[in-house]
């Protein structure tokens, strides 16, 4: 039950935007992401996973950030397809490589 709720936390990924004004405006959307290593492993690994994006007529610009026990990972922004992101948000923004050595990174903590 425990391993339910943790995975359906993780699976809602909390997505900010994040405005040039200078005020953070925060919207939650739940987001379904691949189920294959390493995404499915730094989901169920951390405490928090989050996309912050924002979009662009047909692209979005997103970066990764993942926190374990008061550690912040970031990965560099990235500008992908909007329908790729739209299809698989975490694995669009994050790319497989630097999802695994953050992975690997929380086992180090």
């Amino acid at each position: 039950m425990k391993l339910t709720i943790k995975l359906l936390y993780a699976i809602s990924l909390i997505l900010s935007l994040t405005l040039t004004s200078g005020f953070v405006y925060a919207e939650t959307e739940m987001l379904y992401t691949e189920k294959g290593y390493p995404y499915k492993n730094l989901i169920n690994r951390s405490d928090k996973v989050k996309i912050i994006y924002s979009e662009k007529d047909a692209s979005v610009d997103c970066r990764v950030e993942v926190e374990l026990q008061g550690t912040t990972w970031k990965s560099n922004s990235l500008q992908v397809k909007k329908q790729d992101f739209e299809t698989a948000p975490l694995s669009s923004c994050l790319g497989r490589e630097k999802a695994k050595q953050m992975l690997a990174s929380t086992y180090a903590e």
